[in-house]
């Protein structure tokens, strides 16, 4: 989800659409496939896309999260944030658009004769870890899933931006 600190938006404004990605500091992942077009699935589930600037492109998480949370900075990725949107220290912009979602695949060389070293390996990564991981940051990162087990999707608890 995109966020920021709320001190981004005292300093900087409030990002009012998608388009206005373009005049804000999107603080991007170097290995995000689209470079600095970030993707987003509306309320619609329908695609829509925004050219971004930046100045600090990274193959870290960790820089990204320390530029966003010092208000200096939009962010994407959920799956760094989700302790820092709970505490309050970001808040979500935004909310009708999510970014897209991405496979994580795991690469071997063969699936035939898989060492029992190998196949352990990628089912705890898949199942132990990446899964569980993942899905409990899925709870809260659609606010657009019907089947949600929230009493409001969306909104709950973790701060939303406002005007």
């Amino acid at each position: 989800m995109l966020c920021a600190a709320p001190a981004y938006p005292e300093k900087h404004g409030i990002p009012q659409s998608l388009e206005d990605l373009a005049n804000h500091n999107c603080l991007r992942y170097s290995h995000y496939p689209f470079g600095n077009e970030w993707r987003f699935i509306g309320s619609e589930q329908s695609g829509a896309s925004a050219r971004v600037s930046d100045n600090l492109v990274t193959n870290s998480a960790e820089p990204l999260l320390l530029v966003a949370l010092s208000g200096e900075g939009l962010l994407l990725p959920s799956f760094i944030v989700l302790d820092d949107l709970r505490s309050g220290a970001l808040c979500r912009l935004l909310p009708d658009h999510r970014p897209m979602e991405f496979a994580i695949n795991a690469i071997y060389p063969h699936r035939d004769h898989l060492s029992t070293k190998v196949r352990s390996s990628i089912d705890l990564l898949a199942v132990d870890l990446l899964a569980v991981h993942f899905a409990r940051h899925r709870e809260w990162l659609n606010p657009f899933d019907p089947t949600s087990t929230r009493p409001e999707a969306g909104l709950d608890g973790l701060p939303l931006h406002q005007d």
